[in-house]
């Protein structure tokens, strides 16, 4: 019986974790459609292709130099920090979740595509809740370059 919960429990984890990046996954296609940007696609809304700040998870490799550009206090050093490990979370059950993806077959994925979407639109709110707290401590300056380098992720798509 316990071994039969934590199976279900492992299941229900990676069912989760996959849910949030098939909505990542999706989100770029979604957002292609309303136009193309500089790439090859001609002028339009962003880089190419729908892509480009604010339209996918940030990349914590970005972190570091987005703190120098800031130039964060140690006042605003909290709220900093929970951004930052928002971003690393995120980043992390991302990869947990395309591993998983991958060793689904095709009618699971599915099955478990409503949870992975849902999963997928909580992550983009809190990480987009600690981006506003971190943007409240913030000066006009360093809020317009928050906004610039790290824009709010937008909502997931309506299915």
């Amino acid at each position: 019986m316990i071994k039969e919960v934590v199976m279900y429990l492992d299941r229900l984890a990676v069912a989760a974790s996959v849910s949030a990046l098939a909505v990542l996954l999706c989100l770029p296609t979604a957002v292609s459609a309303q136009g193309m940007g500089q790439g090859s696609g001609g002028p339009g809304m962003g880089m190419g292709m729908g892509m480009g700040p604010g339209r996918m998870l940030p990349d914590p490799a970005m972190l570091p130099g987005l703190k120098a550009k800031l130039g964060i206090t140690a006042a605003q050093e909290p709220q900093w920090t929970v951004y930052a490990d928002g971003v690393s979370s995120a980043d992390e059950m991302r990869r947990q979740m395309q591993k998983g993806a991958r060793e689904m077959a095709p009618a699971e994925r599915m099955e478990t595509r409503p949870d992975r979407q849902a999963a997928g639109a909580q992550v983009h709110e809190g990480l987009n809740q600690r981006r506003d707290d971190l943007a409240r401590v913030l000066t006009p300056e360093q809020r317009a370059i928050l906004d610039r380098e790290a824009p709010p992720l937008p909502p997931p798509p309506k299915r």
